[in-house]
């Protein structure tokens, strides 16, 4: 019985989708053309390899700029603020990805 490959693959940060891209790289299947591959973290990396890496930018300094705020308020005395802080998500799409075949 002969298994349908998958359309996409969804890695959990950028450094393991660079290693399935070099592997599907070594089989003859190409990112982009053959299979659409994505990375999580949006790293330097990810806009200058090639092909580039479709990527979710998850605003990692500007979480770790309010953390560092916080933790200074409470060195300073202030008591801890009672909030939520949500820092959008955003979908960065590059070479990557390509349509579904049909």
């Amino acid at each position: 019985m002969l298994v349908a490959r998958p359309s996409a693959i969804v890695c959990f940060n950028d450094l393991l989708a660079f290693g399935m891209m070099m592997e599907l790289k070594r089989r003859g299947i190409e990112p982009g053309r053959d299979i659409s591959l994505t990375g999580y973290d949006d790293i330097d990396e990810a806009s200058v390899w090639s092909p580039g890496l479709t990527s979710v930018w998850n605003g990692q300094q500007e979480v770790g700029r309010l953390a560092a705020l916080t933790l200074l308020d409470v060195v300073a005395g202030h008591p801890p603020h009672d909030m939520r802080v949500l820092v959008e998500p955003e979908l960065r799409v590059r070479e990557t990805t390509c349509p579904p075949k049909a």
